[in-house]
């Protein structure tokens, strides 16, 4: 069994049995983004699969999950894009994160729903002993929510 495959048992047994699996390529790496649909009632958690291959550029080995109350196709796409440009930018990943420019990747999304960026902070929604491999960022739309800034990554860029 190898990596790939141990996750997903990890993220099956913890969070129930996933609904689509989408593959997103910058070019250079590649990922895939999972949706969880019966995590937290009324939402979606995304989680990707493949960040950790890519331990070595920035400097953490875990996986990425996001946790959306509607809009999911186009939450996917601004995790996929947030998570090429910290591997782009091998920048020292983790919690405090915070990377501006949704904007660039969907304005009318971004408009639609005053969200600019995406904070990345531990697991905070998920099962207790599943954290283990998880940063968590949260973009509950119909939420407002004020979070410190400890790094700042801005300009994001569509891949």
């Amino acid at each position: 069994m190898n990596v790939g495959e141990l996750l997903l048992d990890h993220y099956e047994h913890f969070l129930g049995d996933y609904i689509g699996a989408d593959v997103y390529s910058n070019g250079e790496q590649e990922i895939q983004i999972l949706g969880f649909p019966k995590v937290i009632e009324n939402s979606m958690v995304f989680i990707t699969l493949g960040v950790s291959k890519y331990s070595d550029m920035i400097n953490n080995q875990c996986e990425i999950a996001l946790a959306v109350d509607e809009s999911y196709d186009e939450c996917a796409e601004v995790l996929a894009n947030a998570v090429f440009y910290i591997l782009s930018n091998r920048m020292n990943f983790g919690k405090g994160i915070l990377i501006e420019g949704v904007e660039n990747i969907n304005a009318s999304f971004a408009e639609k729903y005053n969200k600019t960026a995406l904070y990345f902070t531990n697991v905070f929604v998920l099962p207790e002993n599943f954290a283990f491999v998880i940063i968590c960022v949260s973009l509950f739309l119909k939420m407002k929510l004020n979070l410190s800034r400890n790094m700042v990554a801005k300009n994001l860029k569509t891949f």
